[in-house]
């Protein structure tokens, strides 16, 4: 899994991340669900967002029966992962990197701040990524060798998209071009892992 390789820069910082881990993802499960219309409260829609979060919670390691702890953050449900993986990466708290995204940072801004590249953020699509969100960028990164990649200015539409590729394709075991597809064709990640989960 990617938590096994994916840990920080030292195992002081890593130790000391795990109870801040557990907040910022319990208050995202909470404002996941807090996001949904209340018409939709307890409903499918519902269901699906804490399925999600707690499909992410388990890729990352956090233990599922602590995630209804902590409501600090509200960040939108596809976001977490993206906490998760930056936090994960640069050996920092995930309670810095959410309140620096609270703060409107950029997804580009905190992944520059953190020294992640687009060598740190590609996936190998295994597809077409014809008609996804990051088509464009994919093309962009193929007109040059990978050393300049980090040249490419990365939108935070795709920098989710990267991490929920990543995380739901190894959850699932298909291809990050069919989780791509799957979030065009439905609307969003939450929704592609609902529909992945029902295959």
């Amino acid at each position: 899994m990617e938590a096994r390789r994916s840990g920080g820069r030292d195992g002081g910082a890593r130790r000391g991340v795990t109870s801040l881990l557990r907040a910022v993802v319990c208050g995202a499960v909470l404002a996941g669900a807090g996001a949904v219309p209340a018409s939709a409260q307890g409903g499918e829609a519902a269901e699906a967002t804490r399925a999600y979060l707690r499909a992410v919670a388990e890729f990352f390691r956090v233990p599922a029966d602590e995630l209804r702890i902590f409501r600090q953050w509200r960040l939108e449900p596809e976001e977490v992962p993206v906490v998760l993986f930056v936090a994960r990466r640069a050996g920092v708290s995930p309670d810095v990197v959410a309140g620096l995204r609270a703060g409107r940072r950029s997804w580009g801004e905190l992944a520059a701040r953190y020294g992640i590249g687009m060598g740190d953020l590609h996936v190998r699509p295994g597809g077409s990524l014809e008609g996804t969100r990051l088509e464009a960028l994919y093309r962009a990164l193929e007109s040059r060798p990978r050393s300049r990649w980090d040249e490419v200015s990365v939108p935070d539409d795709a920098v989710v998209a990267l991490v929920n590729a990543r995380v739901l394709a190894r959850v699932f075991g298909v291809a990050p071009a069919e989780v791509l597809r799957t979030a065009e064709r439905e609307g969003g990640f939450v929704e592609a892992f609902a529909a992945l989960r029902g295959r």
